[in-house]
């Protein structure tokens, strides 16, 4: 069940993303990623001392997944 509900969120945020650079919109992109990664690493985190490492383990690909949004947000901005 946290399996689909991980791919759902995932797939929100990439929707999300994928407005946002149609739209040229590089400083929300960027806004929007970075905010989803620390929201991922406080579950990560929040995981970890529950002791939950599965969880842990696809909340650090959630993390993995918005770091590599925001890095497509900043190529569009510099280039």
């Amino acid at each position: 069940m946290y399996l689909i509900a991980v791919f759902l969120v995932s797939g929100v945020q990439l929707w999300a993303s994928g407005v946002l650079i149609m739209a040229r919109r590089t400083d929300a992109l960027l806004g929007c990623n970075i905010t989803a990664a620390l929201l991922w690493l406080w579950y990560a985190r929040r995981c970890y001392t529950r002791g939950n490492f599965a969880r842990m383990a696809l909340s650090f690909f959630g993390l993995l997944g918005s770091m590599a949004l925001a890095v497509l947000g900043l190529s569009d901005m510099l280039y």
